[in-house]
């Protein structure tokens, strides 16, 4: 489980090297380490711009923090379930991951990237829709369509 929580603090700088160490690992038997593995897997891959559509990794931390764990792991498997779906064409199935992660946010940050992603009112700034897509593809590298 250390070197689990080791690679869970580079994977956001490093997440090709974090996804090697996890590839030449076996994945754990059961339990916060499987599940901890199989998120840090799917994470690595995403960050890695390897668009995954089968859902069977993260299905194993989704399960398992659905009723346990920090609300951060709960946030990022359901979130990275998302994804999953989305890559696959599952748009319905994404949006309701996205709905769960959202129910266990603690803070405004990013799962993905750590940025803070709360820009209300008063900041100052009108929002649109150009500009929410801009800014998306700037910050992730990919365009979305609001």
């Amino acid at each position: 489980m250390r070197q689990l929580q080791e690679l869970e603090t580079r994977v956001n700088d490093v997440p090709d090297s974090v996804l090697a160490v996890l590839t030449a690992a076996d994945m754990p038997r059961w339990g916060e380490a499987r599940a901890l593995y199989a998120l840090l897997t799917v994470e690595a891959q995403d960050k890695s711009y390897i668009d995954v559509a089968d859902d069977s990794l993260i299905r194993v931390a989704t399960r398992y923090y659905d009723r346990r764990g920090p609300a951060l792991h709960r946030l990022q498997a359901f979130y990275y379930h998302g994804r999953v779906y989305a890559n696959a064409g599952l748009r319905h199935e994404a949006m309701t991951a996205y709905t769960r992660a959202m129910d266990y946010r603690e803070t405004a940050l990013c799962p993905r990237c750590g940025v803070d992603t709360v820009l209300g009112d008063a900041a100052g700034i009108p929002f649109y829709k150009e500009l929410i897509e801009k800014m998306h593809r700037q910050y992730f590298g990919k365009n979305i369509t609001i």
